[in-house]
Order: structure tokens, then C-alpha cells, then sequence
């Protein structure tokens, strides 16, 4: 736990969530788009990543995965998606709206950069970003790699990790060239 009096002070703000810690949010920068933003993911209670700033956000599209979002980070965001989920072990049953949202969080970052949380940044935030990457055209094993190397512990939760790595991106499907003949060219 962070003590309070620490002497943070300035666009750091100090909060405290629900569960009782005082500290800056933090996230991790998992991929980089080429000409485009960053796929971050943190949490509110998360001790690894930079502190992030809610002027950082301006242009951004965050995602709560948990409601524990300090306002200050909402009112900032060019865009703030929510879809709160319980990280347990089962497929969530939001899972649909997960899926558009990691959808749209490709999409996104051709423009911007996109910041995922949850509580600790790692299973909740994991699945979103692991979905994002994968729309993105990383295999499962890709996805999961990349969040591990930056984010070490995250998709514990081995339901939110299959799902990762089996998880069909609407993206590809749409790019996949066909794998018949073209009839016109015979």
C-alpha cells in the first residue's frame, strides 16, 4: 500500500478505490500500431506499469473493465466503453459485448491510442487486450506472449486465457481471400 504521505501530488492525483488503495493508475504499453496508437492495459490497484496521467488521454478510447475508474479518467477519455465482467473462472456472460468492444478497439487504434482496465491489469484487461491483439491478426500464443512479456501474471485466469487463444477474429474473417478458384480467370 502506498503511504499517504509520499509528497505525490500535481496530474498524479491520488485516488482511493474501493478496496481501500491510494495510488496512480497505471498501465503498460503491450503493442504499438505502425502510424497509429497504443494498446495499453492497467489496472487501478496495479503496482507495474508507468502512472498515467488523465491528460494522457485525450484522444483515447479507455475501457472498464471493472467500474473503478476514477472519474477524472473517464471525463477524459475521448472515448470511455464500459463493460464490467467478475474475472472468474467461466466464460463471462458479456462475452458478446467483449468481443465488439475488442472489435472496436482495433479499429481504434488506427487513430489513437486505447487504454483496457480493470482492477490489478491483468485477467479482466488481459482478455480484452488479448481479444484486441488477436482482431488485430496475432495468433493466440502471439497475443498471449505479448501481454505476458510486459504484463508478467496476467491471463491467470485459464478460462480468460483459452479464450484468448481460441478466439476467432471477425477482422480476419472478413480480410481471409477466398480459397477457391476464381471461375472469371479460367
Amino acid at each position: 500500500m502506498v503511504n499517504d504521505d509520499s509528497g505525490m501530488s500535481g496530474p498524479f492525483e491520488r485516488f482511493r478505490s474501493r478496496q481501500g488503495r491510494t495510488g496512480p493508475l497505471r498501465a503498460s504499453r503491450i503493442h504499438a500500431v505502425s502510424g497509429g496508437g497504443s494498446l495499453w492495459m492497467g489496472g487501478v490497484n496495479s503496482v507495474s506499469g508507468s502512472p498515467i496521467d488523465p491528460k494522457q488521454l485525450d484522444g483515447a478510447h479507455v475501457i472498464d473493465c471493472a467500474g473503478e475508474l476514477p472519474d477524472a479518467f473517464r471525463h477524459s477519455a475521448a472515448l470511455w466503453s464500459q463493460c464490467y465482467f467478475a474475472d472468474v473462472r467461466s466464460s463471462p456472460a458479456q462475452f458478446a459485448r467483449i468481443k465488439q468492444l475488442a472489435s472496436i478497439a482495433a479499429r481504434d487504434l488506427e487513430h489513437g491510442d486505447v487504454l483496457v482496465f480493470c482492477r490489478f491489469g491483468n485477467n479482466r484487461s488481459g482478455l480484452v487486450a488479448g481479444l484486441t491483439l488477436r482482431e488485430l491478426g496475432f495468433s493466440g500464443q502471439e497475443a498471449i506472449v505479448a501481454i505476458r512479456s510486459k504484463r508478467p501474471g496476467a491471463l491467470a485466469n485459464l478460462d480468460f486465457l483459452d479464450l484468448v487463444a481460441t478466439y476467432r477474429p471477425s477482422v480476419v474473417d472478413e480480410e481471409r481471400p477466398s480459397e477457391e478458384p476464381d471461375s472469371a480467370g479460367e
